[in-house]
């Protein structure tokens, strides 16, 4: 790897040095107070194509702070439990961008469900769901290059609550942004989109996941929406009151793009209460060329 190079194009960079295979997911982000953060993209990377020491490889070349003790063993574990391993960026934060790392738990979920027995799972509509780890994302700062960190490593965690029924999804959703502190026009926006997301596919079951930090007020929801065959265009109309609402000014999907085209496949959709203790709402695609260079 080169010793500089602008962290925007580390992840990029890693795959094809390693010759690691990925699918490119962007996404764009539109906070109170924060605005619109309109750079950001991860790439999913098969796990099986990580090994130990191509994984420390990565956490060196991105810049990721490793001194904390246990981190290393821990983060060795989670990738051998893991599906796909993401390395992303954010940009357009005001002191820099932000490095991550993430490990998702897919298979593992897969095969816990299946192993849980139909009585048990037929008892979950009568009392509390499972909450399972689904997914674990480390995150650091970093300024103009991979040698000027700015913030220490932090770590975000998700959760997965099996089978939930999307009438269930929508009530739950609308609790935890109320709880988040989301304007009451805003939030009811937003369960407008999710229940027009969920509505366009009523025999498939969503994975809904929530969100949580230590020592942060990240509060949120997640959910994954890949397999409803969407695209960004057909949330269009629907955006723009969200856009003006959330940020108090007329922007239009095509500015959150940035020139993209509109036509990509939507993945996620977030929202709650970000780390810096503001609403927000996070939009997740893949283009339409799915392996789309970043560089």
């Amino acid at each position: 790897m080169p010793t500089w190079v602008p962290p925007e194009r580390l992840p990029t960079l890693i795959c094809q040095h390693y010759q690691l295979p990925w699918v490119l997911e962007r996404s764009f982000k539109i906070e109170q107070g924060h605005g619109l953060l309109a750079d950001r993209y991860v790439l999913g990377v098969p796990a099986e194509a990580i090994s130990s020491a191509c994984l420390d490889a990565i956490m060196r070349d991105m810049g990721m702070p490793a001194d904390e003790p246990g981190l290393i063993e821990r983060l060795n574990n989670e990738l051998s439990r893991a599906s796909t391993v993401y390395l992303g960026y954010e940009g357009g934060l005001k002191n820099g961008g932000s490095l991550r790392l993430y490990c998702e738990f897919w298979d593992e979920i897969v095969s816990r469900l299946r192993a849980t027995p139909a009585s048990v799972i037929i008892g979950w509509a009568a009392t509390d769901r499972p909450t399972w780890e689904m997914l674990v994302g480390y995150k650091w700062r970093v300024d103009g290059t991979i040698s000027k960190s700015r913030t220490s490593l932090y770590r975000s965690d998700y959760y997965v609550q099996p089978m939930l029924p999307q009438a269930e999804i929508l009530e739950k959703s609308g609790r935890i942004l109320l709880r988040s502190g989301m304007e009451p026009d805003l939030q009811a926006m937003l369960i407008d989109v999710m229940a027009m997301i969920l509505s366009s596919g009523p025999d498939i079951e969503p994975v809904f996941l929530q969100a949580r930090e230590n020592d942060s007020p990240r509060y949120s929801i997640d959910l994954c929406v890949h397999r409803y065959n969407l695209r960004l265009k057909d949330l269009e109309l629907k955006l723009g009151p969200i856009l003006q609402c959330c940020l108090g000014s007329p922007l239009a999907l095509s500015d959150c793009l940035q020139g993209r085209r509109s036509d990509g496949w939507i993945t996620h959709l977030s929202a709650g209460r970000s780390r810096n203790g503001a609403a927000y709402i996070c939009l997740y695609y893949e283009p339409l060329d799915r392996s789309e260079p970043l560089v």
